[in-house]
Formats: C-alpha cells, sequence, structure tokens
C-alpha cells in the first residue's frame, strides 16, 4: 500500500469526507487519503503569518458540506508552540489556503468550525461565538463552548458555558 506519512510524523486531528477519504492534521500540514485508491496527497501550509516563525500542528480539522477542510494551525514563535493560532479553509480541489480572520496571539484550545443551512460558516472558541463572513470572523456572543456536535439531521448541539452557568443549546438545521 501506500507510504503513510503519519509513520514519519504525529496526527494531531482526522475527519472523513461523504467520498470516504480521511483527512489527517499533522506536525507535517495536512493530509488527504484515497482510501479506495490507496494514495495520500499532502495539502502544504502557506506562509507562516507575519510575526510567527513557524507552524507547529493541526489542532483542530473540521470538513464542510462541499468537502473543505478547515483547520487550525498552532502557531510557534521561538521556543514555544501555543502562543497562537491561525485558522484557515482550505481548498480540497485546488489546494489553497484561505486565512480565517487574523493569526490570534492567544490559546484557544477550542475552535469548532460549524456549518449550517445557506452555507453559514460558526466558530465556536473558548473566547465565543463567532459567524465567518468574507473570511473573517465576527464575534457574536460570549458563549464558552466546551463543546459541539451534529446530529443526524443536520441540528448543532452547542455546550457553553454562559453567565456562570452550563447550558446545551440546538441550532435547528434549517
Amino acid at each position: 500500500g501506500a507510504e503513510s506519512p503519519v509513520a514519519n510524523g504525529c496526527a494531531t486531528s482526522l475527519d472523513a469526507d461523504q467520498q470516504g477519504n480521511l483527512w489527517v492534521g499533522m506536525d507535517t500540514g495536512l493530509w488527504r487519503y484515497a482510501i479506495s485508491a490507496d494514495e495520500w496527497l499532502h495539502f502544504p501550509t502557506p506562509d507562516v503569518p507575519e510575526g510567527w516563525n513557524f507552524f507547529g500542528f493541526v489542532n483542530q480539522l473540521n470538513l464542510a458540506p462541499n468537502g473543505d477542510p478547515w483547520v487550525t494551525m498552532q502557531l510557534c514563535g521561538g521556543a514555544s508552540c501555543f502562543g497562537g493560532v491561525a485558522r484557515y479553509q482550505v481548498s480540497a480541489s485546488t489546494g489553497t489556503w484561505s486565512l480565517i480572520g487574523e493569526a490570534a496571539h492567544d490559546d484557544d484550545r477550542m475552535n469548532i468550525f460549524v456549518f449550517g443551512a445557506a452555507d453559514t460558516v460558526w466558530l465556536f472558541t473558548e473566547n465565543g461565538l463567532s459567524i465567518v463572513v468574507d473570511d473573517f470572523p465576527d464575534y457574536m456572543a460570549p458563549l464558552y463552548a466546551w463543546d459541539v456536535s451534529t446530529d443526524s439531521g443536520g441540528n448543532t448541539w452547542v455546550g457553553a458555558y454562559f453567565e456562570g452557568q452550563n447550558y446545551l443549546w440546538k441550532l435547528d438545521a434549517g
């Protein structure tokens, strides 16, 4: 079979698309494994955002309904790789990486993209809920998400801390 890049690196995130491909986030960037063809395809990372030395690893990977991966890359500046993140939409067809907003000088461990009706993209972080408009996250509410899941009906369930308590919200698919 195909030589796995995971054999020489560190896998940090996984997701599978509707075409049967396995997407793997690693310390070497983003990879797609076409299971039926037994082939690995590398999606090389873009240039590091200004002010950072290099990328660390993919710490979050979510696939949009159209198959495009949305990833959060850990940023490294000097000896540490836990000072910032950069969020990207990656074109599965062209390999083009589009920066979402600006590189953040924080250490958000929670970065989950959720895809709603009418191509709406939501970003849940430890700092709150944003809607992504024209490749920029627009802050909406101080919902400090601790988990997000989508059920088989397309409804998104959000577990979040809000005004001193943990709540569970349901975002309808329609």
